[in-house]
């Protein structure tokens, strides 16, 4: 079940405030989008959060991923293909990477959430969601899904509900879900995600 909010850098705090408190610590990539980056710099690395930027795409990228893993992982973030470079992260080495340290979420429930930023590709292209081991997708619904530049959005998918209770926490507390006008407006765009797709 999606929750969709007024940006996608909405969607992209939400999701990790959700989950990350002082003493925790993050795996991103270093090309991950600007906003998340400056979002960690400016704020998560104040509130006590570890963050390590790794080199998290090509055939070495789960590797490098595995290499930055720590007792108190509590993230493990994709962004594929990233924005604006294009480098694609390998999904499936890094959820299996993922269970081969710190086992599937069924054995071990407190595992890092693993979350992919897949707003390059759309879901028409990438469903993160069926990779097994992915456990939050996220997209900036500004881009192709409104596909019309006239609105900010944000989505956030889980097939957890203990991630999207959390995540309902602090969208009604702290951020805002997408107001009815724009949420009509996403709907209009998704419309035509495939045609445009199809065209592009």
């Amino acid at each position: 079940a999606p929750c969709f909010f007024g940006s996608g850098m909405s969607a992209i705090t939400s999701s990790l405030m959700s989950v990350l408190k002082t003493g925790d610590h993050a795996v991103f990539p270093y090309t991950v989008y600007g906003g998340t980056h400056e979002f960690l710099k400016e704020f998560a690395i104040h509130w006590g959060i570890e963050i390590d930027f790794i080199d998290g795409a090509g055939k070495h990228g789960p590797e490098a991923y595995r290499a930055a893993f720590r007792q108190n992982t509590k993230v493990v973030y994709c962004e594929t293909p990233a924005n604006p470079t294009c480098r694609i992260t390998d999904l499936k080495g890094v959820a299996k990477a993922v269970d081969d340290f710190y086992g599937n979420r069924e054995s071990n429930p407190d595992r890092p959430w693993i979350m992919v930023d897949g707003t390059f590709a759309t879901p028409y292209h990438q469903r993160s969601l069926d990779i097994p081991g992915v456990d939050v997708s996220i997209q900036s619904c500004t881009k192709y899904l409104g596909g019309h530049s006239d609105i900010l959005a944000g989505s956030v998918s889980s097939k957890s509900p203990q991630f999207l209770h959390g995540l309902a926490k602090v969208q009604k507390l702290v951020t805002a879900p997408l107001n009815p006008m724009d949420s009509y407006l996403l709907m209009r765009g998704i419309r035509t995600l495939d045609v445009r797709m199809q065209a592009a």
